[in-house]
């Protein structure tokens, strides 16, 4: 019989709240900004109220949480509008234009979210941590172990990662993706000739990569994943920077 792997090992996530501003293309003295996102999973998000509600399981949660999401469904199917946990109203909606009254006419239905009053004042009395300004350069938004996506700025030696963000390709003379040891005040090493090359990449796009984790990395130390990179036509190689991310060993379940 195989074990049910325990989804007890998720790092809770820790950052800030980040805007970053663009300057706008109708008005050079004026920008607009767009909130950092990182996406929490439902696997991410069980282990974490489970590890922070002593006696409450996770295996209690993703049964539970499995029940909402198929009544929400099948409610949404019966023409509902629905509740979810007070935060707003999940909804079916119409949209576009209807040239007659068959129903051959009518267009896909899509799914609509009315954020309740508890969310909105939420989100008007936070605080803006960080401002960013988008220059166009590459960003990294997220880092996630496709091995185990429980893990947050956490990967598996010689296993699949995947980097999202903006303006990433590896692209031109000199560039590369690479792992940079991390300080203890997470500032990434300067001495590129100490930076492991990775050298197996499976996706190269603007938007995203993906590659093995290196298995040869000192997994007792922490890294910073630094992309280099011409792309766009760059002369100049450009940089950014992962969050910090520590790697750990593979460790096949025993059956």
């Amino acid at each position: 019989m195989k074990l049910k792997r325990s989804i007890n090992n998720f790092e809770e996530a820790k950052g800030s709240l980040n805007i970053t501003l663009y300057q706008s293309n109708f008005d050079s003295d004026n920008y607009y900004g767009k909130v950092s996102r990182r996406t929490v999973n439902l696997k991410q998000l069980i282990a974490d109220i489970a590890k922070k509600n002593e006696g409450v399981t996770e295996l209690m949660v993703e049964h539970i949480a499995s029940l909402l999401q198929t009544e929400i469904v099948q409610l949404l199917g019966y023409g509902f509008s629905v509740n979810i946990l007070d935060l707003g109203i999940l909804y079916l909606a119409a949209q576009g234009r209807i040239a007659d009254n068959t129903h051959a006419a009518i267009p896909d239905l899509s799914v609509k979210f009315s954020p309740s009053q508890i969310l909105t004042d939420t989100a008007a009395s936070l605080n803006v941590e960080k401002i960013l300004i988008g220059s166009g350069m590459p960003t990294i938004k997220t880092v996630e172990d496709t091995f185990d996506s429980r893990h947050i700025h956490a990967l598996t030696a010689g296993k699949v990662a995947r980097i999202t963000g903006t303006n990433i390709k590896i692209d031109g003379d000199a560039s590369g993706l690479y792992f940079a040891t991390a300080d203890e005040n997470d500032n990434a090493e300067k001495d590129e000739s100490k930076w492991i090359l990775v050298s197996s990449m499976l996706k190269n796009m603007p938007s995203a990569l993906e590659f093995y984790v290196p298995d040869t990395l000192d997994m007792s130390k922490k890294f910073q994943i630094v992309i280099k990179t011409k792309y766009k036509n760059r002369k100049e190689c450009a940089y950014a920077y992962s969050p910090t991310v520590s790697v750990s060993e593979y460790f096949k379940p025993r059956i």
